[in-house]
């Protein structure tokens, strides 16, 4: 799953997509790696594990495209 997540990051991150096309990529994309993964998983408590971590590398991602465009902030804001 890490391995899915980190290439599906890369290829938002190299997209040219921004503000809420970009948010709603980064979204869809973690979305079904998390929905897929959650398929082979029976444990509750390890589901919940993957879900942290989806949603701790979302804001992870979000936080470097905020840093690496200052303009970034102010789109989503609007």
């Amino acid at each position: 799953m890490a391995d899915k997540m980190r290439q599906s990051m890369y290829e938002a991150e190299q997209s040219d997509l921004q503000n809420e096309a970009f948010e709603s990529d980064v979204y869809n994309r973690l979305t079904t790696i998390m929905e897929e993964t959650q398929k082979q998983v029976k444990n509750d408590e390890l589901r919940y594990y993957i879900n942290q971590v989806v949603w701790f590398s979302t804001k992870q991602t979000l936080k470097d495209k905020m840093h690496n465009e200052p303009d970034f902030t102010k789109k989503i804001q609007k």
